[in-house]
């Protein structure tokens, strides 16, 4: 019996395609990059210490694609955000032609990773993470099979917007909301994509949905994947394969149970988000007929985007001052923002931005987006904090203003509008040459 909060509904969309590229091919392979104890952790700063140890591993979980002419690897990490861009394009130089996707699912019960290390000197864990990300790459490729594709949609409610709007227009932080009253903005939609074997068996199953990872709390000093990686042992014991988490646009949305004190039976709580997800993810990915795309085309494309800092720099630097000198490195005067586009075929679209979207924008681009199947890739390739609508700026709260909103007023709706564009030029909808007069 699902939990009374939960309802699920399944769209299942068949098709068929002209053959023009072979097969779509697929392969799976994961990684343990669990730090070592005495790693500051990321998301809380009124934590009192490093991590003491591991609760469940952090993993890095590869998805290789390939349509005969693009290989692109999906890369979900069990990290509050993915890693600096040099240490990423370490490890696309390491598996060329296999283009690489970052995401990461933004667990505050991971380790602290910088955008920058003195000298260049990355810290010794994070580097043999990146060798391991790359051989799991390899061997995602190296074990490529013909691959059946389908995808369905469940709903589920774990969350609420942390920004609770009053009458007035005003915002006040609703940080816990354990009775789960019901707040909007929220998105239900869990958006699943499943990869079989030609012979039916997954391979992967991929489940896009939007809440932040903060189950557990400042109190928690131990490594944890938090709700995700619960959701993910559920999906595995019940359907087999490789489970993956892709964080959506949580840059509004806490759990219900936020922050849950470990004297509270927060890992209980934890466990139970994690099934409350999975438990509806199995139910949809049962029922989703996977079929073979004997001509799907993939698609890549990246674009950096250009942005000013949004508040003075010099004050800004003044305010951090008391902080530790990480923070120092996210104050630049220009940033060069990454917005990912990924098509597999004319049904599933991926898009992506470098940070923490609030989750209008992932409502908006489902609807804005011809493929059926719309996944939303907050944490993509790279971390530059918050990026609230303009509306929620104007109307502030944590996150839509102050120092976690780096970036101009403004970006999340550029970067969401060039995804989209993206999206449709690589469906072969958009070109770059005018048409000819009739």
């Amino acid at each position: 019996m699902l939990d009374k909060r939960i309802s699920v509904f399944i769209c299942v969309h068949l098709w068929f395609l002209t053959p023009v590229f072979g097969e779509i091919k697929a392969g799976a392979a994961r990684v343990d990059i669990t730090p070592p104890a005495g790693i500051a952790m990321w998301g809380y700063g009124d934590r009192k210490g490093p991590s003491e140890g591991t609760r469940d591993p952090l993993w890095a979980r590869v998805l290789v694609v390939d349509d005969g002419t693009t290989p692109v690897a999906l890369v979900t990490l069990d990290l509050g955000r993915t890693f600096g861009p040099a240490q990423m394009d370490w490890v696309r130089q390491r598996v060329r032609p296999v283009q690489v996707v970052f995401t990461a699912s933004h667990t505050h019960s991971g380790p602290v990773l910088d955008e920058e290390y003195p000298g260049g000197r990355v810290p010794d864990w994070e580097q043999k993470a990146l060798e391991g990300i790359a051989t799991a790459i390899r061997r995602a490729y190296d074990s490529r099979v013909e691959a059946r594709i389908g995808a369905g949609w469940s709903v589920a409610y774990l969350g609420h917007d942390r920004r609770y709007t009053r009458f007035d227009g005003s915002v006040f932080m609703l940080w816990g909301n354990p009775a789960g009253v019901p707040t909007y903005p929220v998105d239900p939609a869990v958006a699943v994509l499943r990869v079989d074997d030609a012979a039916g068996k997954p391979l992967a199953i991929l489940v896009n949905y939007a809440c932040h990872p903060v189950v557990f709390g400042p109190d928690n000093l131990r490594y944890s994947a938090d709700y995700p990686g619960a959701m993910r042992n559920y999906i595995e014991s019940k359907l087999g394969g490789m489970a993956f988490f892709l964080q959506g646009a949580p840059g509004d949305i806490n759990p219900y149970k936020d922050k849950t004190p470990l004297i509270e039976d927060a890992a209980g709580e934890m466990a139970r988000a994690g099934e409350t997800l999975g438990r509806a993810v199995v139910q949809a990915a049962a029922g989703i007929i996977t079929r073979s795309l004997p001509d799907a085309r993939i698609g890549l494309r990246v674009d950096t985007m250009h942005f000013r800092l949004r508040y003075d720099e010099r004050q800004i630097r003044a305010s951090l001052a008391s902080l530790p000198p990480r923070y120092q490195d996210y104050v630049k005067p220009e940033y060069h923002l990454p917005v990912t586009s990924l098509t597999i075929g004319d049904q599933f679209a991926f898009v992506g931005m470098p940070g923490e979207p609030f989750v209008r924008f992932q409502m908006d681009l489902r609807s804005r987006l011809p493929a059926p199947f719309t996944f939303f890739l907050g944490y993509s390739n790279g971390y530059y904090g918050y990026f609230p609508g303009i509306r929620e700026a104007v109307a502030g709260g944590y996150g839509a203003n102050g120092l976690p909103t780096w970036v101009e007023v403004g970006a999340g709706e550029r970067m969401l509008d060039r995804g989209i564009i993206n999206v449709y030029r690589l469906l072969g909808k958009l070109s770059d040459q005018p048409e000819q007069p009739q």
